[in-house]
């Protein structure tokens, strides 16, 4: 009962500070921000009624002069919610969307958005690949969220295991257990010298251990 209060609350605020064209610039802009947030509390409560509200703010934000900044903050929330709601596709679009106006902005300040946004475009490109094509791609995706990172700032060691972990399993998705071991191996040693996540260092050796996973690995070189 409580949501429904809140959600009421802030449906009624969202009326009350409508954007019109009397509010500067500077003003509609802290609006887009708020509808973010707004976005964002919904999201943790209803999900559904979250993306009605991301589709108000789009069509304001497409009419009115806000920044590629907000667009592409606006679209990484809407991708986000997609991703809990499992429209892993439709995510995805929305983060490469997010991307793209990232980019047109392009205000090297602001790194840690066009990383966070990286980010998710590696991890869906992952869960949402259909095909052996797709999966490929996903590789691609991941690998340029890499070379990104290293670009901008100089990736950290824990980013480096987290993806080669992530791109050993898209190897063994593939049936390529020689390409996934060496990533592993990697993934493994680099975890273990963090001394961070102790998890992750059990589960890449209970994989490197799994006869039905690796089998034969020594016989299928020859």
């Amino acid at each position: 009962m409580k949501d429904d209060k809140a959600v009421q609350f802030y449906e009624i605020f969202l009326k009350m500070h409508s954007l019109n064209s009397q509010n500067s610039i500077d003003e509609k802009i802290k609006y887009i921000n708020i509808y973010c947030r707004i976005i964002k509390f919904f999201s943790t409560i209803n999900t559904k009624r979250s993306l009605t509200i991301i589709e108000y703010t789009k069509s304001v934000a497409n009419t009115e002069p806000v920044s590629y900044k907000e667009l592409a903050k606006l679209h990484l929330v809407e991708g986000n919610i997609n991703k809990k709601l499992n429209n892993y596709k439709d995510a995805l679009s929305c983060f490469r969307k997010a991307l793209t106006n990232c980019i047109k902005w392009n205000d090297s300040r602001e790194n840690k958005l066009c990383c966070k946004i990286h980010d998710n475009i590696a991890e869906l490109s992952f869960v949402s690949a259909d095909s052996d094509f797709e999966k490929q791609n996903a590789i691609d995706a991941i690998l340029e969220n890499l070379n990104y990172k290293e670009n901008i700032y100089g990736t950290t060691s824990l980013n480096i295991a987290k993806y080669c972990k992530i791109i050993a399993l898209f190897y063994l998705s593939l049936q390529k257990p020689l390409k996934a071991k060496p990533l592993l191996e990697r993934s493994k040693k680099l975890y273990t010298n963090c001394n961070k996540n102790h998890s992750e260092v059990i589960e890449i050796n209970m994989m490197l251990n799994d006869n039905f996973i690796f089998p034969n690995i020594e016989k299928n070189k020859n």
